[in-house]
């Protein structure tokens, strides 16, 4: 049975036959196409000898009222198209191959499952009139495989985003503001915790050990002597706790008088904020470009009606004003209501450490100061001057005289400049560029696009290693000692983000079984360079992590042991396992790479903390206090751990793959009618990193 598209009145049909000889057959020929309708499932075949097919759908009333789904499925894994148009030729045998550059048609390639939507923001639009739809059905190349498709029209989203909203910002939100909390409580330790450490002389300690043998038992006591001894927690963040001197609470009024410092004094002003007005810059500039280049795709998909060029998950595709996956767009909020929260963390514990500061000089202004041994005052015209180096050639200031109310906040300032929380919002600010950036990729996901994607997921990690090494406060200068120097955000951008994108970009056009792919010679330098700079990079890596080492025996110690192991796992993680498990998906290696990176760098810090702890004398409190923090570490990892198996376990496309092999991949939403397990990677990935910089931010020193 072949169905036709009705002829206009007056004309008639030209019909060949051919076939063998002496041999009979019967054709039957309709003037009409077969209808559908809502709900109701039609079945049929499709092959060489009945290569196409035609349905036409006739609206009712209020059909724009919701989305309306036309899905087809088959067990068959041979390609066909599915076109749908208002003009039923564009939909035949011969149109159905070709695009409509006038938006007057749609169609996508499908193997096992396709589907699509009519919105009120398609193109062409579904609206409430008399003009019928036409759908069409043909295999996209010879076989000689039969085809049976199954076609419904079903309704679906009702235009409804109150629920998903506020699911989506309630989560987030107050998710959110849970994590703060917890993290709150759980790292920045009780007054009484604090106080109540003692401190006893390492030597005593190891002086035990020493005495008790020699040989192989000697040297493994000595080991875990190392690993067991009392390391005096540092006093750095001490300030951060709570003033060890004034059990006394800061009062609201404080808190917000130093926020207001803060905000016009630091933020626009005075203060190191290198990393945070860096991460913007790149942020913005990075996102104009990209913009561009997904819009581009995006209007082109729309003005041919090609739904092959972006890779969608069909089956749970929500619209808004525009013919654009709303659904996958919006659960990126998640990201920027974080990184708002934890820029507002930030700020607070900014404006605490200024207010202690303040705080303390009052209650010593009355006392003398005395300077630390064979040390000089500074000038207090270096702590307001905008620019010291015009002063270095006469290696002189001019005098600064305040008042005593002047000199009070000149003080805490001075003693607040030595800690730097540029990192910490250098954080926030990553997490919401990792949202527009999230959100932008799924405007049009495509293999080139997910370079966008993924490129401030590089940002963050790498910010999570450095706040980690680098630390929230100056280390000062000392006679005989060498100093750790902190990685500076121009080298950080310039020599580990900058080749990352450069990589990552080449990486998604580096393909050796594709012919559009990288030419073998533009591969063989790709690899090259990708190596040399894995060699570089890890190398100053160490150098950076064992600067201070002077000897082999210092690696009996177990904090630097620690840093040694994490360091070799990280290595072969990122030159060995994850290129071999990922290969040729280069993009998914970088970004698991960095991830694994800022992983196990967390779980490094957190190990050397709990050996340069004290355990000598922990009390049932102080135990449950640190199975409370654990819970809190083990916590963030099973987050991360869940939302790295949805996301690779559960992915709903597949970019590397054909368009129809993609689909076959396509799931229903999963989470109150409107989100999909992709979106469920976007908002527990972001619940994970925002734990996870909490957890950076209260152990980095």
């Amino acid at each position: 049975m072949i169905s036709t598209c009705p002829q206009e009145s007056g004309q008639s049909y030209l019909v060949q036959f051919t076939g063998t000889p002496n041999v009979s057959y019967t054709a039957e020929i309709y003037d009409a196409v077969p209808n559908v309708t809502i709900g109701k499932e039609q079945s049929f075949e499709i092959s060489t000898q009945f290569p196409w097919q035609i349905f036409q759908f006739k609206p009712m009333k209020g059909i724009s009222k919701t989305q309306l789904d036309i899905t087809v499925e088959s067990n068959s894994t041979t390609a066909a198209y599915l076109k749908v148009s208002h003009t039923c030729k564009e939909v035949a045998a011969k149109d159905i191959k070709y695009l409509d550059y006038n938006g007057g048609s749609l169609r996508l390639t499908f193997a096992e499952k396709g589907r699509i939507t009519l919105s009120k923001a398609s193109a062409p639009r579904l609206k409430d009139s008399d003009s019928a739809w036409f759908i069409g059905i043909a295999l996209k190349d010879k076989t000689d495989d039969t085809k049976t498709v199954r076609l419904t029209l079903t309704k679906s989203f009702d235009y409804d985003y109150s629920g998903p909203f506020c699911f989506l910002i309630g989560t987030s939100f107050f998710g959110g503001i849970v994590v703060a909390l917890w993290a709150l409580l759980c790292f920045r330790e009780p007054y009484i915790l604090a106080h109540e450490d003692s401190h006893t002389d390492d030597s005593t300690v190891n002086a035990s050990f020493s005495t008790s043998g020699t040989g192989f038992k000697a040297n493994l006591k000595s080991l875990l002597s190392s690993c067991w001894r009392n390391g005096g927690e540092s006093d750095e963040l001490r300030p951060l706790l709570r003033g060890s001197r004034d059990r006394t609470p800061l009062t609201w009024k404080e808190i917000a008088r130093a926020m207001k410092n803060v905000l016009f004094h630091h933020w626009f002003t005075r203060g190191p904020k290198t990393f945070s007005y860096t991460t913007c810059i790149v942020g913005f500039v990075l996102l104009v470009g990209a913009f561009q280049f997904v819009y581009e795709d995006w209007h082109l998909m729309i003005q041919e009606g090609d739904r092959d060029k972006c890779f969608y998950n069909d089956l749970c595709y929500r619209v808004s004003g525009y013919d654009i996956p709303f659904n996958l767009m919006i659960s990126n909020l998640a990201y920027m209501i974080h990184g708002f929260i934890l820029c507002w963390s930030v700020w607070v514990m900014e404006a605490e450490l200024l207010a202690w500061f303040q705080r303390n000089e009052r209650r010593n202004r009355l006392k003398s100061r005395r300077l630390p041994a064979n040390q000089v005052e500074l000038p207090k015209h270096v702590l307001k001057c905008p620019n010291i180096n015009a002063h270095f050639a006469t290696m002189s200031v001019p005098p600064l005289f305040t008042t005593p109310e002047e000199a009070i906040l000149l003080h805490a300032e001075a003693h607040k400049r030595k800690y730097t929380f540029s990192i910490g919002y250098a954080f926030a600010w990553g997490l919401i560029f990792e949202g527009c950036f999230s959100m932008l990729y799924h405007f049009c996901p495509t293999k080139l696009t997910f370079q966008f994607d993924t490129a401030f997921m590089f940002v963050i990690s790498g910010l999570i290693v450095l706040s980690l090494y680098n630390g929230i406060s100056f280390k000062e200068c000392a006679h005989g000692r060498r100093i750790q120097q902190p990685v500076e955000a121009s080298n950080f951008f310039l020599y580990f983000i900058v080749p990352l994108y450069v990589f990552n970009y080449f990486g998604s056009l580096y393909n050796p079984t594709d012919t559009e792919s990288l030419s073998v010679g533009m591969q063989i330098v790709f690899v090259l360079c990708l190596v040399a700079y894995y060699i570089i990079i890890f190398s100053w890596a160490g150098v950076k992590l064992f600067y201070n080492i002077s000897s082999w025996g210092d690696f009996k110690k177990c904090d630097v042991l620690t840093k040694a192991v994490i360091f070799i796992v990280i290595l072969a993680l990122a030159s060995i396992a994850l290129p071999v498990l990922f290969e040729p998906n280069f993009p998914n290696m970088f970004l698991f790479s960095c991830i694994s990176a800022c992983l196990l760098a967390i779980i490094g810090k957190v190990l050397i903390k709990f050996w340069q702890s004290e355990r000598s004398h922990w009390t049932v409190q102080k135990v449950a206090f640190r199975v409370f923090q654990g819970s809190y570490v083990l916590v963030t990892l099973g987050v991360m751990g869940t939302a790295v198996w949805i996301f690779s376990m559960k992915a709903t496309t597949n970019k590397l793959k054909r368009p129809e092999i993609s689909r076959d991949l396509n799931q229903a939403c999963a989470v109150v009618g409107f989100f999909d397990y992709h979106d469920l990677w976007h908002i527990l990935s972001s619940f994970a990193l925002l734990m996870g910089a909490y957890l950076v931010l209260y152990i980095s020193e």
